[in-house]
């Protein structure tokens, strides 16, 4: 027997599993705490978390989310279509003792991440719609209007890319190249402008090894559309054998972590002003997203139903996000809310967590709780709960979130300049 309310798996705007072999229903048992019918995939990733069956009788539906959340780049999962509480316990079967740590690290975990509508931007903008001109330059959906189809063979993504990108031997522009770092995609390195004597940042793709080489074309567009002081800036690409080479300015200071692992603490005028910034970049990025006809990039993808996937850490991920709900630019905005945490605290929220249980605790606490909630001012707690509004239309976006009174806080850009300076010489 099962009780009236049924909890629900699959919701409005999620992007769906491709593939998918069959559907399941999923029961909760609340009497025992365990769920009941779930896939074995999902069963070996609980048993290696360190969710508790408080945390299950607490927010199942929570669990089933992240579960699915967490598990969503196997294409042969078996997907619950709804969890429904058992009024009768069932025998209880052995569980394993829990790992000290999770058996499925979080870097080797790719989540797969609905496309973000692009109507998220209110009547409210039109206030700063003239600081992107009519004129400005975007990208042409011209380029590929001819191939907007669903799916892309590898060698129509090829024939894009020749569309789009220099045929030139980059290195005779580009020399002194060291390599410092290795991304999802490829390496990048560092080199010299021959032209003009500056540094650039190199990020070079070997497309023979990419099993999605559209991700490439729709990074290309993407970059190619964005021009503000804020954000980092393509110069050129090239293609050569089958080797994409993205030249994009060379930031030599360091990321934010650095800055902040290298200082005792920021003060709320260092905090403001480098949310300052970010915001008027994120401002930017949505505000364009919402003007350029950027509907065929999700169609670049192998398939429908995996649009766009990403891999790193759940705890800058807002609420919707991990429930899987229809979401827009709004996540930016919770997700500049944990940065300025992470700036006020040192860390984010939950970082001590292993990833499953860090997305459990998002998806089920909604807004965390600082450590100390007495040291931020009130004018940074106001501005904090307006970037942690759960409820997502209640949340401001960009435009509105740059007329908060925190903000007005902000120092110079020049005292950024002088904190980066005391951290390398620290």
């Amino acid at each position: 027997m099962y009780r009236g309310d049924t909890i629900r798996a699959n919701r409005v705007g999620i992007s769906k599993i491709s593939n998918v072999k069959r559907n399941v229903h999923v029961g909760f048992d609340e009497a025992s705490g365990e769920f009941t019918n779930l896939p074995k995939q999902w069963q070996d990733i609980l048993i290696g978390s360190k969710l508790t069956k408080e945390d299950m009788q607490k927010d199942p539906q929570a669990v089933l989310d992240v579960l699915n959340y967490y598990a969503g780049n196997n294409d042969e999962t078996q997907t619950p279509e709804k969890v429904e509480k058992h009024k009768i316990s069932p025998p209880t079967p052995h569980r394993p003792k829990l790992p000290q740590k999770s058996q499925y690290p979080m870097k080797e975990v790719i989540f797969i991440k609905p496309v973000p509508p692009i109507n998220d931007i209110p009547s409210s903008r039109k206030n700063v719609d003239s600081r992107i001109s009519e004129n400005d330059e975007l990208p042409s959906p011209s380029i590929v209007a001819d191939r907007r189809v669903s799916i892309l063979r590898d060698d129509e993504v090829l024939d894009v890319l020749k569309e789009i990108c220099s045929r030139d031997d980059p290195n005779k522009f580009y020399a002194q190249m060291k390599r410092i770092g290795q991304g999802a995609s490829g390496s990048v390195y560092v080199a010299r402008s021959e032209a003009t004597g500056k540094r650039v940042a190199i990020k070079k793709i070997d497309l023979k090894e990419q099993p999605k080489k559209n991700l490439s074309v729709n990074e290309i567009i993407t970059m190619k559309a964005c021009r503000h002081e804020n954000i980092i800036n393509m110069f050129e690409t090239y293609l050569v054998n089958q080797i994409l080479w993205i030249v994009m300015e060379y930031m030599d200071a360091g990321s934010l972590t650095d800055l902040i692992d290298s200082q005792s603490q920021l003060t709320e005028p260092e905090i403001s002003t480098i949310c300052f910034e970010t915001l008027k970049g994120l401002e930017y990025l949505h505000i364009i997203f919402n003007k350029a006809d950027f509907g065929f990039c999700a169609q670049l993808s192998a398939e429908k139903a995996k649009r766009q996937t990403l891999v790193g850490t759940p705890y800058w991920m807002s609420p919707e996000v991990v429930r899987q709900q229809k979401y827009g630019a709004k996540v930016d905005i919770w997700s500049l809310g944990i940065m300025a945490i992470e700036m006020l605290e040192g860390e984010p929220p939950y970082l001590d967590e292993e990833p499953l249980k860090a997305l459990y605790m998002i998806a089920s606490n909604g807004k965390p709780k600082l450590r100390d909630s007495s040291r931020p001012s009130e004018l940074f707690r106001s501005f904090l709960d307006a970037c942690l509004t759960v409820d997502v239309s209640k949340r401001p976006n960009a435009t509105e979130l740059l007329a908060h009174p925190f903000l007005k806080l902000s120092a110079p850009k020049s005292s950024i300049k002088n904190l980066i300076q005391r951290k390398n010489i620290i």
